[in-house]
């Protein structure tokens, strides 16, 4: 009886983190977000490989979805097509906004 008890309750607990992840992670890969706002200091996404800052406004597409530390990749591209900043975000470091 005790290890249906346990069986039941790390079910449940595996419910309860998807739907948090769910939560938490609501977009997908290869959508097209808009940058809304910023929740750190965006000094913490310089890197010399990226030609600008990623800034409020901006157009990315999502590359990469991270799950087990949630998070995603994503990729500003100008008209020609090159990248100016590829940055991993945490979901709680930007507010995206789907562009449809």
């Amino acid at each position: 009886m005790d290890a249906a008890i346990g069986d039941a309750d790390k079910q449940l607990s595996a419910k309860s983190s998807r739907s948090m992840m769910d939560s938490i992670m609501k977009f997908m890969q290869y959508d097209v977000v808009k940058i809304v706002a910023f929740n750190v200091q965006k000094a913490s996404f310089s890197d010399e490989s990226n030609l600008r800052q990623p800034a409020v406004g901006d157009v990315a597409t999502i590359i990469e979805v991270y799950s087990s530390t949630p998070g995603y990749e994503l990729e500003c591209s100008d008209a020609d097509g090159i990248t100016q900043w590829l940055v991993a975000f945490r979901p709680e470091d930007v507010v995206l906004e789907l562009r449809r």
